[in-house]
């Protein structure tokens, strides 16, 4: 899972349950969900002392340009596929 995908289910959680508990309950499931690298982000949400104003701040500061991107694109520049990734597009290209 993605760390926006993770984002996007706290903030449904905001806008449907609107409890503290909620928020809490759904950082808790996603901390095993998410990879490590993003698990101290979460755990903000997990420990704040009121996680639901928290969510709802930090959902109405993320930048339009990352709420607008393609699920298929990565929002690191310097993305290079790896070799297997590389040898199965040149297959396909040989293909058609």
């Amino acid at each position: 899972m993605r760390f926006l995908d993770a984002v996007l289910c706290l903030a449904l959680a905001s806008e449907i349950h609107n409890t503290d508990e909620s928020i809490r309950r759904v950082a808790k499931s996603l901390l095993t969900k998410v990879p490590r690298r993003h698990r101290p982000e979460i755990c903000h949400f997990l420990n704040s002392p009121r996680p639901l104003y928290y969510t709802q701040c930090y959902v109405a500061t993320i930048p339009d340009h990352i709420l607008t991107m393609d699920p298929g694109v990565t929002t690191n520049p310097t993305y290079r596929k790896y070799p297997a990734e590389t040898a199965m597009d040149n297959q396909r290209k040989r293909a058609s």
